[in-house]
């Protein structure tokens, strides 16, 4: 690692007080990014502070009352900006992506229509897809077919999907990246294919949003939906909705003088203030972490993403192939990898490598890991459609982020050289 990522890193690294230890003290590397990232310390005091000061509720004519409502409005700002959204009416918030995805599917029932279909994929979390499977059983549409995917790489097979299309699909649902392998799907080609039915296009942006840069302008999406506790904010998820999508909504509401374009349209009740508080302070880390200007901007978002997505191209490149002192994944014997391998494909994968060993099983390997080595490693079912598909019910995930230096990846690997030898 040269020294110029040293320093970003180690400067990164600064701003997270539980980096290399938990609450007891023992010391650890985290890896479970895949499941929740580690929280930025301004993003924790932000969350006090509006918890504690701006508790009241909106509309009210006296301070806490407007603080509260000023809070709103700077988040909502703030995410347009990560997001690339032309207007901060775009962005909706709810506890999970998983709540997300169920209010656009319901507001979406009847633009569906009982003839109509939607078109998923194998890569997808449960919560991307389930929505509309709910949709189905209970008759508001006809089908949801789910794309297949490359049993070797695990990316979606877009001659399959141009298959499953027909002029009844209203609708594609895809991630932007496999919480599962870490596979990235090609947006521009998603889009062009909606495009021919005059469709909608949905992204989960989950767990790409910490590792690349959001633009729903570049192609142009209808959704993306964020978890911020994946994004080293709190638990809360927000999503970007499109004019075109909003104009086809008919969601439940209970506000009675609710504005199409706004909040309150795709929310239901009232919002939690702290959440926005503590995401703003994301957007502000993020927006100031190579250049300390002091305020949010989209030029200051592009420079952290393009410096992370350079700096984890490199480290992805380490974990897979290592160097002559460590071994990468792809050299150790007894570990078998799912999804992209060949270093020459990382810009078609992300920092989240999913394997099997094949001389110990998960739960003992997981158990290997943190004991002996204090490194977070978790196998199972992480809940993504591809687990069935491939007939791999359980694997073990790590997730490299921003704040992960090379040295911890290279203690995983001559951990992960060590369970293989057992």
């Amino acid at each position: 690692m040269n020294s110029n990522n040293e320093s970003i890193v180690s400067r990164i690294r600064q701003h997270f007080p539980n980096i290399d230890h938990d609450i007891s003290g023992k010391e650890r590397i985290f890896l479970d990014n895949g499941a929740g990232s580690l929280v930025l310390k301004e993003a924790v005091n932000a969350e006090n502070f509006a918890r504690i000061n701006a508790s009241a509720n909106v509309d009210g004519h006296y301070y806490e009352s407007e603080l509260n409502e000023e809070i709103l409005k700077k988040g909502r700002e703030a995410l347009a900006v990560l997001f690339n959204s032309k207007s901060p009416d775009n962005i909706f918030q709810a506890e999970s992506a998983s709540s997300l995805s169920f209010l656009i599917a319901i507001a979406l029932r009847n633009y569906i229509g009982k003839e109509g279909n939607v078109i998923s994929t194998y890569n997808e979390h449960y919560s991307s897809v389930g929505p509309y499977i709910f949709l189905k059983k209970n008759g508001f549409i006809r089908d949801v077919k789910l794309t297949k995917i490359n049993p070797e790489t695990t990316e979606i097979d877009l001659e399959h999907m141009k298959e499953l299309m027909d002029k009844n699909t209203k609708l594609i649902v895809a991630t932007a990246e496999s919480n599962l392998t870490g596979t990235k799907s090609t947006i521009t080609q998603l889009r062009k294919l909606a495009e021919e039915n005059d469709g909608l296009l949905i992204i989960d942006g989950v767990h790409y949003a910490p590792q690349d840069l959001i633009d729903v302008t570049s192609p142009n999406v209808d959704a993306f939906i964020i978890s911020m506790y994946k994004l080293f904010g709190p638990r809360g998820s927000f999503a970007y909705l499109s004019d075109n999508l909003l104009r086809q909504s008919e969601p439940y509401n209970v506000d009675p003088f609710t504005n199409r374009f706004k909040g309150s349209f795709m929310e239901l009740g009232t919002r939690d203030q702290a959440i926005f508080n503590s995401s703003f302070e994301v957007v502000k880390f993020l927006s100031n972490l190579i250049e300390d200007k002091g305020i949010i901007s989209r030029s200051g978002i592009e420079e952290a993403f393009a410096w992370n997505k350079s700096y984890l191209t490199n480290l992805n490149k380490f974990i897979l192939e290592g160097d002559g002192y460590t071994p990468g994944l792809n050299n150790i014997k007894n570990v078998r990898i799912l999804g992209i391998k060949e270093t020459k494909d990382l810009d078609r994968r992300g920092s989240t490598f999913s394997f099997n060993f094949e001389n110990i099983d998960d739960a003992k390997a997981e158990k290997i890991y943190w004991e002996k080595f204090g490194i977070t490693v978790v196998g199972g079912n992480h809940f993504n459609l591809a687990h069935d598909y491939l007939s791999r019910k359980s694997v073990l995930r790590v997730t490299f982020l921003m704040y992960n230096t090379i040295e911890e990846a290279r203690k995983f690997l001559k951990a992960t050289e060590y369970i293989a030898s057992i």
